[in-house]
């Protein structure tokens, strides 16, 4: 930055503004910087379930989502291509329209697997080998709840 007679000009792009300005795009896209970088650490938060259902994990601008074991038909974990491995939540027909997750726009999320999981998917950041756990850990927590492994089209009995 260099000081020209009440302007600053911002280096990088030549153009002299008012300082004012300049400070609040320094600001603005310095912000950005901060988010982008600290997105990892105040991302989000691991799959959480217990007695009354599975809060998955918001985002950045997202809130957490809680679906209650009275919508929930399914638990789904399954890989893609890359080696990541992915845990959703098939919801009830009416959960999902309540909550605007069903429709053309969720169809091609829907169609990868084969269920209908748009909106209630989170990546499994804990080993594979923990994903075993999981499916125990919901037998105890939801008897009624299937654990459905769809690479392996076979549900999972996890007992």
């Amino acid at each position: 930055m260099k000081l020209l007679s009440g302007t600053v000009v911002l280096s990088l792009i030549g153009i002299p503004l008012p300082l004012h300005i300049a400070i609040g795009v320094w600001v603005f896209f310095g912000a950005i910087a901060a988010l982008i970088v600290a997105g990892p650490w105040i991302g989000a938060a691991p799959l959480r379930m217990d007695s009354a259902g599975v809060s998955l994990p918001g985002g950045l601008f997202r809130a957490r989502r809680f679906i209650a074991w009275s919508d929930i038909e399914a638990v789904v974990a399954w890989q893609i291509k890359d080696g990541s491995h992915w845990v959703g939540v098939v919801a009830t027909q009416e959960y999902r329209e309540r909550n605007n997750l069903s429709g053309k726009r969720t169809d091609f999320v829907n169609n990868l697997i084969g269920l209908p999981v748009a909106g209630t998917v989170a990546q499994w950041e804990g080993p594979s080998a923990e994903l075993k756990e999981l499916a125990a850990a919901l037998v105890s927590t939801a008897p009624g709840v299937p654990f459905v492994d769809p690479t392996h089209r076979e549900p999972d009995a996890a007992a």
